[in-house]
């Protein structure tokens, strides 16, 4: 049997048993099977996070730069989702999670496989001075965190989540922002660095930038250079 992260999310949540009508619901890295979930149909309003997202007007997508970082009275009823693999990234979706929930209603539910980080969930849900319960099924976990069970101070709380961003601004005064899981999301990487300081002379009419991260160095050549029509900046 392979692992089914996204089987086991969605029976996690059909196990809860719980009525999402008028409920306001956010999820992380969706995929067909959360879209077509039946418990959510209810729901008041479904939105949807992911990086990459292309269609996010129609579907009520989120990107990193869309996400608001003060709901207030606003705050999800539910918040769900697929945990990256990535640590820094898995961290900042979670911080944001526990952070913008209804603590007095609100539930978080995360899965993974056991393979790409399921059994290390519960522990970064700890980390965060939080306590959970672990649904396991399809080779994958579930962490389900029940807000109004939660006993963390909330002077700490705030203080334990701010640590950790779904967006990160550089220190480098380039006015750049970019987002944990990106490579080279933190940094300047060094193959980036060989390329400005090997950069041709004469360009041509397009220009491409694959792999292009947060978009240094397209920047850099559009600052240095002119004699190019079109500039093509790619990530996926």
């Amino acid at each position: 049997m392979t692992s089914n992260p996204t089987q086991t999310l969605s029976l996690a949540i059909d196990g809860l048993e719980r009525n999402w009508q008028g409920r306001s619901v956010l999820c992380f890295y969706p995929d067909h099977i959360i879209f077509d979930q039946k418990s959510l149909k209810s729901a008041s309003h479904i939105h949807y996070y992911h990086p990459h997202a292309i269609c996010k007007d129609k579907t009520h997508f989120y990107l990193p730069e869309d996400l608001p970082e003060d709901l207030s009275e606003d705050s999800y009823d539910l918040i769900i989702g697929h945990a990256p693999k990535h640590k820094s990234e898995l961290k900042g979706l979670l911080s944001y999670a526990l952070s913008h929930c209804n603590t007095k209603t609100g539930l978080v539910i995360f899965a993974a496989a056991n393979d790409a980080g399921g059994k290390s969930l519960q522990k970064h849900i700890i980390d965060f001075g939080f306590s959970c319960d672990v649904f396991i099924k399809h080779k994958s976990r579930a962490v389900i965190v029940d807000m109004a069970h939660q006993q963390i101070n909330a002077n700490d709380q705030s203080s334990i989540l701010s640590a950790y961003s779904l967006k990160m601004n550089l220190s480098d005064d380039t006015g750049f922002w970019t987002y944990p899981g990106l490579f080279g999301a933190d940094k300047m990487d060094k193959g980036s660095q060989m390329l400005v300081e090997h950069m041709p002379d004469e360009w041509g009419d397009i220009v491409a930038d694959f792999c292009c991260g947060y978009g240094y160095l397209s920047k850099h050549i559009a600052n240095q250079t002119h004699d190019f029509r079109d500039l093509y900046v790619v990530d996926n």
